[in-house]
């Protein structure tokens, strides 16, 4: 294989021989007649932010946008000048040239693509579902799952293993990422600091610029302990130490969204895989949420998972004479060398999803912990008597609760006190119902969600 660009706005990936040449993020900035894409348009976007577009990869087209310039008119523009700086990086040898692209993407906008990449002078000779590379290695499961995250949306991609694995469906479960959740991070991160030192960094847009940076790569290191944040402005050093439960606000609205579309593509018996995209490295509660879905083995993918997809599956990818999107592929081996990021991973996951399914909260690990409501996350203990205000707010330990929770240790419980009131998952609550991480409460049209928190350290 010559040359690889998986396309995901939040780093799209380059490789050439095998190896990573770049990865460039789906940013736009124009300075002045200057336009900054890729890497230098990242950077930029908080000293710049005059007009700044991320978009133009997720809604690839060429309708009219609405701060559009003489140069700029549409979102294939900016996607065209962006194809452009990564040809510039290949040189002139690119050799084949494969596109893998995400699965919500129309004829129309494959269409595009390749008429923008035949101009930049980019030889393609292969279009491919990047999320069935990553996830076509041999295994015994008749359905295969793929998460992945973009910068405004979250993706479910459904396979179905029939000898051929092929694309059943691709969800996309929100309609927005990681540029929705790297923005509350960092104000969340922000308002750390105040506390801490009273320093502001959003306040000057160097320091916000110098946040923003940093966050991306500090987040896949959390890994669900708490860590110091550091950031050098104006020639003083500024540090605070951020714990998960802190961050797990701003991602943990949608976490029950992704339990719940995994949920429903899983049979009650019989077996499925879900793979999970490297880019929700770091992500906090995440791994203990998907832990207590059953019937599912999970996986998280290394970051190179496409790029060892493209190259064991190259021949079915590229034919002779033409460019065929690729679907399905047959479900080849994968070269043993290759596949040890992964493998070192599942065991592990594996041990975890068994250990908290037999002992529930042995050790610091936990079953449903919180209460989720606006943001907040509140702390369900034993038991947590909740009602409702009349201004749309909630009242912990109320004299007069709507709902009761009771958590054993093994179990929680929703005991209703005004069933008329209370809804479990859209269904009225008659009755004492156990719940689960996910499951939403409503009491009226206030809406709560039953979430876990990752508890670590000694």
């Amino acid at each position: 294989m010559a040359t690889l660009i998986e396309l995901n706005d939040s780093g799209i990936q380059v490789f050439q021989q095998g190896r990573l040449l770049t990865t460039s993020p789906g940013y736009a900035v124009l300075d002045g007649d200057k336009l900054l894409i890729g890497d230098s348009g990242a950077k930029n976007s908080r000293r710049l932010p005059r007009w700044t577009n991320n978009k133009y990869w997720n809604q690839l087209g060429t309708d009219a946008i609405a701060n559009g310039t003489a140069s700029v008119r549409h979102h294939a523009d900016l996607a065209f000048a962006h194809l452009e700086e990564i040809s510039s990086l290949l040189g002139e040898d690119k050799g084949q040239v494969v596109f893998a692209v995400p699965g919500f993407y129309s004829k129309d906008q494959l269409a595009l693509l390749l008429g923008m990449a035949n101009e930049c002078q980019l030889p393609v000779s292969g279009l491919v579902d990047l999320s069935l590379v990553s996830v076509a290695t041999p295994g015994p499961h008749p359905l295969i799952l793929h998460l992945d995250i973009h910068l405004h949306r979250v993706v479910l991609s459904v396979f179905r293993n029939e000898g051929l694995l092929r694309r059943a469906e691709s969800i996309t479960i929100a309609e927005s990422g990681l540029f929705t959740l790297w923005d509350r991070w960092a104000n969340i991160i922000a308002d750390q600091f105040i506390q801490g030192s009273r320093f502001d960094p959003m306040y000057q847009a160097e320091s916000e610029q110098t946040l923003y940076d940093s966050l991306p790569a500090w987040i896949k290191q959390l890994e669900g302990v708490n860590r110091q944040f550091d950031l050098a402005h104006n020639n003083a050093n500024y540090s605070v130490v951020i714990s998960p439960d802190q961050l797990l606000s701003a991602c943990a609205s949608l976490y029950p969204q992704i339990i719940q579309a995994i949920r429903a593509q899983v049979p009650a018996s019989g077996s499925a895989r879900l793979c999970i995209s490297h880019r929700f490295s770091g992500f906090p509660g995440l791994k203990d949420s998907l832990a207590l879905l059953t019937n599912l083995e999970q996986e998280f993918l290394p970051a190179d998972a496409v790029a060892i997809g493209v190259e064991a599956n190259l021949a079915e990818i590229v034919q002779e004479g033409q460019v065929t999107y690729v679907t399905s592929l047959p479900l080849t081996a994968t070269p043993d060398h290759r596949l040890s990021a992964s493998a070192k991973l599942k065991p592990e996951v594996d041990t975890e999803k068994q250990s908290r399914q037999q002992a529930g909260q042995r050790g610091n690990q936990k079953g449903p912990t919180h209460l989720l409501f606006n943001h907040h996350a509140i702390a369900i203990g034993q038991s947590l008597k909740v009602g409702g205000g009349s201004d749309g707010q909630i009242i912990v330990d109320s004299d007069n609760p709507a709902f009761t929770l009771a958590y054993d240790g093994q179990t929680l419980q929703l005991e209703p006190r005004l069933p008329e009131a209370v809804q479990i998952n859209d269904t009225p609550a008659r009755s004492r119902t156990e719940l689960r991480t996910g499951d939403n409460i409503a009491i009226n049209s206030t809406v709560m969600t039953i979430i876990s928190v990752d508890q670590y350290g000694p």
